[in-house]
């Protein structure tokens, strides 16, 4: 999921949030055992248009 707000015509925020699971030698790898599977993503951003 993605959204953004702009503040004006030029200066804005976007969040960005997703999740994604492992199959196949990545879910079977030393580091995921450890872990999850399951591995979610998340980010802020201001974002400048010209």
């Amino acid at each position: 999921m993605t959204a953004g707000y702009w503040f004006d015509r030029h200066l804005g925020v976007i969040a960005h949030a997703s999740a994604g699971y492992l199959v196949g030698d990545a879910a079977g790898s030393p580091v995921t055992r450890e872990g999850s599977r399951w591995q979610p993503i998340g980010g802020l951003m201001l974002a400048y248009r010209f």
